[in-house]
Parts: structure tokens; C-alpha cells; sequence
């Protein structure tokens, strides 16, 4: 049996962002014949809203001139400060051709969640997205993913956790064991 687990987290907005930007075009109707056109990965779940259309001007550190296809936006501590090959930046990079991830000074808060297949849902993931940022619940449910084989969304949420502060010996250890599973093995990212 195929269960979902969801390796993102929806938190409150913060100054800094990085968006997902699918696709986009110098004319809003391009912009919307592309939005219209987008498959999203079965992988890949959106926010309520999303893909959006946006106009690159409305939000500081693009370039204006554009209408984007938006995917959504994640604080930093949860996508940004994620290595360049095994972050959602990178599953989402290898999943859509052309898209790609940007930091802006900040925009409204929409994560992706990428949802890997496994045998068990983690027993508390739903407590999970109800407290994102409670370090405990991130390592606890890290843990039930490592032990299912799910490497990268353990590696994002044990990183959420260091950065919420969590400092203890379990945590960090398990962090220190999936980056370098990740680091060692790329091939177990989608292709």
C-alpha cells in the first residue's frame, strides 16, 4: 500500500524567500497560455492558488518584464539553505524542465510539499503540519522517514529543525547521517 508523505511545511512569512517560478513570458497572455499548458508532477503539491500568474515587477529581486508562472514560495530556512542537488529546488528543477528557483527580498508564504511514495505515513505528521516549526515533531517524523528510506524530505525536515533551533546529539546526528547518504548516493533523487 502507497501512502503520501509530505516532506515541506507551510510556515508564517518571512522577509526573505525563495520562489518557484515554473515558466514565464514578456506577455501576460504567453504567461497564462503557459500556466495553462503546466503538468505538475504527481510529486509536487501546490498551495491552494497555485501555479499563480504574477508580474515579476510586483515582487522585489526579479526582473521586471515578466509574467511568471509561480509554483510558490518558501521561506529559506526550508528550501534556500538546501545543497544545489538534493533540496525541493532541485526536485522541482528536475521535474519540470525550465523551472527554477529564485530569492526575493520576500513574498507571501506558499511552499510546495514533495510527497514521496512509501509503505507508512509517519504517526505524527499530521501534528507535524499543525506545529511546523515545534524541532521535536520535525525530528520525529525525519526519523520515521530515514527509517521508511525517505532521505530528502528527512534531509528538510531535520534542517528546519537546526534552524528552529533544535541543538541535540539525535538530531544532529541524523542530519549529519542523511546529508551524507545524499551527498554520496544523487542518484536516489528523480531524474
Amino acid at each position: 500500500m502507497m501512502l503520501e508523505l509530505a516532506v515541506g511545511v507551510i510556515v508564517a512569512a518571512t522577509p526573505a524567500s525563495r520562489i518557484f517560478i515554473a515558466s514565464g513570458a514578456k506577455t501576460k497572455a504567453e504567461a497564462e497560455k503557459q500556466k495553462a499548458a503546466l503538468v505538475v508532477p504527481t510529486e509536487l503539491r501546490l498551495t491552494a492558488g497555485y501555479p499563480k500568474l504574477i508580474e515579476s515587477k510586483t515582487v522585489a529581486g526579479l526582473n521586471p518584464g515578466f509574467f511568471l508562472v509561480v509554483l510558490g514560495a518558501c521561506a529559506d530556512e526550508t528550501a534556500a539553505q538546501t545543497s544545489h542537488g538534493n533540496g525541493l529546488a532541485a526536485l522541482i528543477q528536475r521535474s519540470l524542465k525550465g523551472a527554477y528557483a529564485k530569492g526575493v527580498t520576500a513574498h507571501p508564504e506558499a511552499c510546495p510539499l514533495w510527497v514521496e511514495p512509501t509503505e507508512s505515513r509517519p504517526s505524527k505528521l499530521d501534528a507535524l503540519l499543525k506545529s511546523p516549526d515545534d524541532p521535536k515533531l520535525l525530528f520525529a517524523v525525519a526519523s520515521e522517514m530515514h527509517q521508511a528510506g525517505g532521505l530528502v524530505g528527512a534531509s528538510i525536515l531535520l534542517r528546519r529543525a537546526t534552524a528552529k533551533g533544535a541543538t541535540d546529539q539525535p538530531t544532529l546526528e541524523l542530519l549529519r547521517t542523511v546529508e551524507f547518504v545524499l551527498e554520496d548516493a544523487p542518484f536516489r533523487l528523480p531524474q
